[in-house]
C-alpha cells in the first residue's frame, strides 16, 4: 500500500499508511512478549520440551514471579546466584584447614651397623642384627638382617613357621631350600622370596658370605620342627 501511494503521488495517504502498519506491528510484537512472559511453558514448548530449558527459561522470562522473588532475596542470593551456588563457590574457593593431626600406631625405627644389635636367633650357625622395627612396631613387624659368616655347618631340618608369613630379600650369597610342594630353589643376591605362615621347608645349604634381611608378621614368629614330606629325604 505505501508503494502504490507513492506511485501515485499520494504523499499523506502514503505516510498514514506507514505509520498504520508500524502500529499493527508493534501491537502485534506486544501481545506475543506479554503471552510468551505470561505463559513461558506454552511459548517454550514450541521450541524444545526438557524439563530443565522449560524451568531455566521460564525463570530468566521478564515479570515472572518465582525469578523476581530469587533476585529480591538478598540474604540468600548474590547478584542472582542462589545460597547453594554461593557456598559451592565458596567450598572451591576456600582454603581448607589443616586435617587434624593423626597419630602413628608406632614409632620411627632408624638403624646402622652400629646402632643395631646382634641378637640370638634360631640356628647357632647364623648371627643375626636386629632393626628396630619390633619395638617400634610393637611386635606387629620384625626386620632382621641374618648373618651366615661361619656357613651353614647342616640343614636346619623340616620345619614351619607360626606366623602370617615371612619375607626374605638376598643381600649377598646364596641360600638352598627345599619345600613342601617339591620345589628346591637356590636364591641368590638381589632375588626375594615369600614364605606363607605353615608351609614346611627346609635350609639345606648356604654360603660363607650370605646376609638376607629377613621380615616376619608378627614379630613373634615360632619355629616348629615337622616331619618331612613323603618322599623327601630326611635331614636333620
Amino acid at each position: 500500500m505505501v508503494g502504490t501511494n507513492i506511485g501515485a503521488g499520494q504523499r499523506d495517504r502514503t505516510l498514514r499508511a506507514a505509520w498504520i502498519g508500524a502500529g499493527i506491528a508493534a501491537g502485534l510484537t506486544e501481545v506475543i512478549g506479554l503471552s510468551a512472559a505470561a505463559f513461558p511453558h506454552a511459548w517454550l514448548s514450541l521450541f524444545d520440551t526438557d524439563p530443565a530449558m522449560l524451568d531455566a527459561g521460564s525463570r530468566s522470562m521478564p515479570g515472572n514471579t518465582t525469578g523476581e522473588l530469587q533476585s529480591a532475596r538478598g540474604s540468600d542470593s548474590i547478584g542472582g546466584t542462589s545460597s547453594e551456588e554461593v557456598s559451592m563457590m565458596n567450598d572451591a574457593s576456600t582454603p581448607i584447614g589443616q586435617p587434624a593431626a593423626v597419630n602413628p600406631p608406632g614409632k620411627l625405627a632408624y638403624a646402622t651397623p652400629t646402632t643395631a644389635p646382634l641378637v640370638a636367633g634360631r640356628r647357632s650357625f647364623f648371627k643375626y642384627r636386629d632393626l628396630g622395627v619390633t619395638a617400634a612396631s610393637s611386635g606387629k613387624i620384625r626386620a632382621q638382617v641374618t648373618i651366615g659368616a661361619e656357613g651353614m655347618t647342616q640343614p636346619t631340618g623340616w620345619h614351619y613357621h607360626v606366623c602370617e608369613g615371612q619375607f626374605v630379600y638376598m643381600l649377598s650369597g646364596w641360600v638352598d631350600l627345599e619345600f613342601e610342594d617339591g620345589q628346591k630353589l637356590r636364591i641368590q643376591s638381589g632375588e626375594s622370596l615369600y614364605i606363607p605362615g605353615g608351609m614346611r621347608h627346609n635350609e639345606t645349604a648356604a654360603s660363607r658370605d650370605l646376609e638376607l634381611l629377613e621380615l616376619s608378621v608378627p614379630a613373634d614368629m615360632g619355629t616348629v620342627a615337622c616331619d618331612p614330606p613323603e618322599g623327601s629325604s630326611k635331614s636333620v
